[in-house]
């Protein structure tokens, strides 16, 4: 029973002596994890001092700065919990050496707590390993920021140049500005003299366009009296041609008109006005519709009074002459379109009431 527990003793000796090894073996690692964080340290209060002469670029280093800073602190503190877990791993170990004098049931517990042990160093290792990994990406950024400075150099250096193009162009325009001010000094001078001939020019213009335009407005009024000059003439025209067919015997007039407007010629009564054909002045354009619409009462006879009226028809009866149409102009009455009607007027093709389209003295507008 001795012997197994002194075989047991010499196997935690050597695995203590392994631990103890391992232990070493992280303190120089963490000896040189802090010796890397120390020249990482120095690099960027470096990086910071070049840095600081970038003013758009401060704040960023600044807070990257501070970062790796809150970093070195974190790794601190991992090496603060390795030492506590180099402490416990001590403990657990004199632990394991107490309970080996106990016997078998005390071994069991302290191969428990050496396995625990054994699981805190694999802790560490993995601290230590992600500890590194912190170091290289703290390197990797030291290297973009010295990167980056000298981007921003040679930024700078450019700019100063471009500054130094610009401050000679900006003299030369403002020796150009000097001379176009004389330029246009005197171009307004010339401006001005231009002006003043051309608001010459422009009264002249507008006394020449002002009788320019009376003259039209006599003129349109010349044009207007003309047509109806020559309407006035084509009126009295169309009446001589009348007239004058009444002098041949009245030619194309109906029999029995013709002998009524003959007797009262011979018995010179003078109440008779002739026949709507004559007393009316037809524009040539519409003269088929004239004779469309009228007709036969073209040749309807005009008198002052219905005795002179009865007076013909007697002599027409007497004599057998046949029939004739007489309009009284004491008796008859023209109509006139009411409001409804003369919307008509307005349809498309409608060119207007007959009466109103033809001329005629004003004593036979009741006939017509």
């Amino acid at each position: 029973m001795l012997q197994e527990c002194d075989d047991t003793l010499k196997r935690d000796g050597e695995q203590r002596d392994s631990h103890q090894e391992q232990i070493a073996e992280l303190e120089e690692k963490i000896t040189a994890a802090r010796g890397g964080l120390l020249t990482i340290s120095n690099d960027l209060h470096a990086a910071q001092d070049a840095l600081s002469t970038i003013q758009n670029r401060q704040s960023a280093r600044a807070a990257e700065r501070g970062r790796l800073e809150g970093e070195q602190e974190q790794a601190d503190a991992r090496l603060v919990q390795l030492d506590r877990l180099e402490d416990a791993s001590r403990e657990d170990i004199d632990a394991q050496e107490a309970l080996a004098l106990q016997g078998e049931k005390d071994m069991e517990a302290a191969r428990a707590d050496a396995e625990k042990a054994q699981q805190r160093a694999d802790a560490a290792d993995r601290e230590l390993q992600e500890h590194k990994d912190a170091v290289l990406e703290a390197m990797e950024r030291l290297s973009a920021v010295r990167s980056d400075q000298t981007r921003l150099h040679t930024m700078r250096g450019q700019m100063q140049e471009r500054l130094a193009s610009l401050e000679t162009a900006a003299r030369e325009l403002r020796e150009g500005e000097t001379r176009l001010s004389g330029e246009l000094d005197a171009a307004k001078d010339r401006l001005t003299r231009e002006q003043e001939a051309e608001r010459g020019c422009s009264d002249r213009v507008d006394a020449a366009r002002t009788a320019q335009q009376e003259e039209e407005t006599r003129q349109s009024a010349v044009r207007t009296r003309a047509e109806e000059l020559s309407a006035q003439l084509q009126g009295t025209q169309a009446r001589w041609k009348l007239l004058s067919d009444m002098s041949r015997e009245m030619d194309g007039f109906n029999q029995t008109v013709r002998r009524a407007v003959q007797y009262a010629k011979d018995r010179r009564i003078t109440g008779v006005r002739g026949v709507v054909a004559q007393l009316i002045s037809v524009p040539e354009q519409y003269e088929t519709a004239m004779d469309m619409v009228l007709g036969a009462a073209q040749q309807n006879i005009v008198t002052d009074t219905e005795e002179t009226a009865k007076s013909i028809i007697d002599y027409l009866r007497q004599n057998k002459l046949g029939r004739a149409t007489f309009l009284p102009q004491s008796s008859v009455r023209s109509n006139t379109l009411s409001a409804q009607e003369r919307r008509v007027l307005s349809m498309p093709g409608c060119l207007g009431v007959a009466s109103e389209l033809v001329s005629f003295s004003e004593e036979h507008r009741g006939i017509v």
